[in-house]
């Protein structure tokens, strides 16, 4: 059996396709009640799940943030992504962890790729320095195009690391109302 699409839960719940978008995909416009109801109803029976690539396009970003470690296996690495997803998981928004070493060969290109996804952020959490080359070129570009490019410096006291996370966290929540 096909997956349903919105069109479908449009027409179980008899109303416009645009109608059924704005309750299921977060729209501020209002909706009357009882429509509302009936997509919901028809979206849960007939099994509906939002198309989440086409809301990051439609929106221009996703409601992830990516976070890129080096290894799983590194503790210094994982306290900082575990914080990191706390703070988004604060905000409503979902994260992401990527496993590449910044430095390696394939670093610019997993950074592309999480472009194309359109998070709200990419974190790098680099076991040693700053990106440079290729991957510091993506992420100008993300930068460029609305992202939000975050480096957090392992080295850095327990204090320092959370006032960076802390900035995150406004930043993010900021873009978040933006948007």
């Amino acid at each position: 059996m096909a997956e349903a699409r919105l069109s479908d839960v449009a027409r179980a719940a008899g109303v416009s396709q645009s109608t059924a978008s704005r309750v299921l995909n977060g729209s501020t416009r209002s909706v009357r009640a009882e429509n509302a109801a009936r997509v919901r109803a028809a979206a849960a029976n007939l099994g509906y799940s939002v198309d989440l690539r086409a809301q990051a396009t439609a929106r221009g970003l996703s409601s992830t943030v990516a976070i890129v470690v080096d290894a799983l296996t590194d503790p210094d690495a994982m306290r900082v992504a575990a914080c990191v997803q706390r703070a988004v998981d604060d905000i409503g928004l979902l994260a992401q962890v990527t496993v590449c070493p910044p430095a390696s060969d394939r670093a610019a290109e997993i950074v592309r790729i999480l472009r194309g996804q359109r998070p709200r952020a990419i974190v790098l959490v680099p076991s040693s320095g700053r990106p440079r080359g290729p991957v510091a070129d993506e992420l100008a570009q993300f930068a460029a195009h609305g992202g939000l490019p975050v480096v957090l410096d392992r080295g850095s006291a327990a204090d320092s690391r959370d006032a960076v996370l802390s900035d995150f966290v406004r930043l993010i929540s900021a873009a978040e109302t933006a948007a």
